[in-house]
């Protein structure tokens, strides 16, 4: 029984990020879902079919499909069996592989995946002890805590020094393979680790920061003998070592991201319906031609003036109904369809995701999703739900996966499903950010001003295997951006 989850947050001033978090059942092969998303937008931004197309949502649209990383505790990962020993192993089988004759660039892609996945098992595993650490805090004595602080770092450092230990194992790979891939990881590890004990320190807000000072400075003396290109000594470093760390993170985050690219060509159907409509205007012209002809003869100006109105006629036809065509399949024809291809897999493609995006008119919304709107009304300000005061502007998705072991690798076989809107081309027609508040205060020298908003509101309709779910957002904006988000429905567990 697969089991899904979402999470939708403010990820910058005009940028929200939705995230869902699907994990498969052990006999599941294949994976499909759909998720509507309905932004009712005020008329005042003047958002509507006539401004506003789908091409312009698509610019400002990012998909991202991912494995999920298994979750460990540090001390199953040092265990006897644990992943750490298992990357010995596999070092050392690699080791013996690249004296042969195999070809280095057929192994290339087993070292570094394993060298990788160490990496993000270690990132998980910590992240996710601070975050229980961090929940726990509260209810703890200092002492308490102190102690915990320490037993987490003490199991922090013995899976980074076991991991730094197989330096001489991954050389004698590397030395073939011609990789940098475990320096690189190391590098990952070791800021990793410093963005954890920095969350740690700022939630703790002072408590126990002499041990948390101590372990943050470890690392520090650490990067800066072996990695002294992380460690910004001016102002000036700061772009260039944040610059550095994006690149060393999706070098390594690449084991679990799907490459997403769009394909070419129009769909089957869509050439289908054009060939229909051609068709059908053809026949219209030929058939215009054949009744002048055989009433005026093959050589006559009636017939001349009748060649030309049939051409005119059958030009309009196939436009039209072109359209009509269109319109009617629209479910099955997407504005863009893309593949889902396994990362450093050329060719491998273990899925798709086809786009729609369109406008929607009162008796196309579905009646769930108008129900959830109506009752999100603002009193006393109900009269803004009726009438034409909304538009209704749809992004719809539907992905097919491919379930196997050679898809979900070392994953605890979750997919990761992330979608970020940047909404900056719905602000563009808003007049100016402050306005004057209607009533004058005698007591002060110049009239209140207050920021001009406006509310956007999200709705979201998930189905995953014929079970749905709907979910509904409250988007506060104004001309600089998003001000507030605010989940007032959320989606029920799948």
């Amino acid at each position: 029984m697969q089991k899904f989850k979402e999470s939708v947050k403010l990820q910058s001033g005009t940028q929200i990020e939705v995230t869902q978090r699907i994990t498969v059942g052990s006999d599941q092969r294949a994976l499909a879902y759909a998720v509507d998303t309905y932004f009712f937008l005020p008329n005042e931004l003047l958002i509507n079919p006539d401004t506003y197309a789908g091409r312009d949502f698509q610019k400002h649209l990012k998909t991202y499909i991912r494995l999920g990383c298994p979750a460990r505790t540090l001390e199953a990962l040092a265990a006897p069996n644990g992943a750490l020993e298992k990357l010995r192993r596999t070092l050392l089988v690699l080791a013996d592989e690249t004296q042969g004759k195999e070809n280095p660039q057929k192994l290339l892609g087993r070292y570094e995946s394993a060298v990788k996945r160490m990496a993000l098992l270690y990132q998980r595993s910590l992240s996710m002890s601070v975050k229980t650490l961090l929940k726990r805090a509260e209810s703890m004595t200092d002492a308490e805590l102190h102690a915990s602080i320490e037993a987490l770092f003490t199991s922090a450092k013995i899976v980074r020094s076991g991991f730094r230990d197989l330096r001489l194992a991954a050389e004698s790979c590397e030395e073939r393979v011609e990789s940098h891939a475990f320096d690189l990881c190391n590098e990952f590890i070791s800021i990793s680790t410093a963005k954890a004990v920095s969350r740690l320190y700022e939630r703790l807000e002072g408590r126990c920061a002499n041990v948390v000072d101590r372990f943050w400075l470890e690392e520090k003396l650490y990067r800066e003998s072996r990695y002294p290109g992380t460690i910004a000594r001016s102002s000036a470093d700061r772009e260039r070592v944040l610059y550095r760390w994006r690149a060393v993170k999706k070098y390594v985050e690449s084991l679990l991201y799907f490459d997403v690219r769009r394909r070419d060509g129009e769909t089957l159907l869509a050439h289908s319906l054009y060939g229909a409509a051609a068709a059908v205007s053809m026949l219209f012209a030929t058939i215009v031609a054949f009744v002048w002809q055989s009433r005026y003869g093959s050589l006559s100006l009636n017939l001349f003036f009748a060649m030309i109105l049939a051409y005119i006629f059958k030009d309009r036809i196939k436009e039209v109904l072109r359209a009509k065509l269109l319109r009617r399949f629209r479910e099955w024809l997407p504005d863009r369809r893309l593949r889902i291809m396994r990362t450093g897999a050329a060719g491998t493609e273990i899925g798709r995701c086809d786009e729609t995006f369109d406008f929607l008119s009162s008796k196309q919304i579905p009646p769930e999703v108008a129900r959830l709107r109506r009752d999100a009304k603002e009193p006393p300000f109900s009269f803004m739900t009726n009438g034409r005061t909304e538009q209704v502007f749809r992004y719809r998705k539907t992905v097919d996966l491919a379930v196997s072991e050679a898809v979900l690798q070392f994953t605890e076989r979750q997919f990761v499903d992330i979608t970020r809107f940047n909404l900056s081309d719905f602000l563009r027609n808003i007049d100016n950010l402050y306005s004057s508040l209607p009533e004058l205060d005698l007591d002060e020298p110049e009239p209140a001003r207050a920021p001009k908003t406006y509310h956007i509101y999200m709705a979201r309709e998930i189905t995953v295997d014929n079970r749905r779910t709907l979910e509904l957002c409250r988007i506060c904006v104004s001309l600089d951006g998003i001000r507030s988000l605010e989940q007032m429905v959320a989606p029920m567990p799948l």
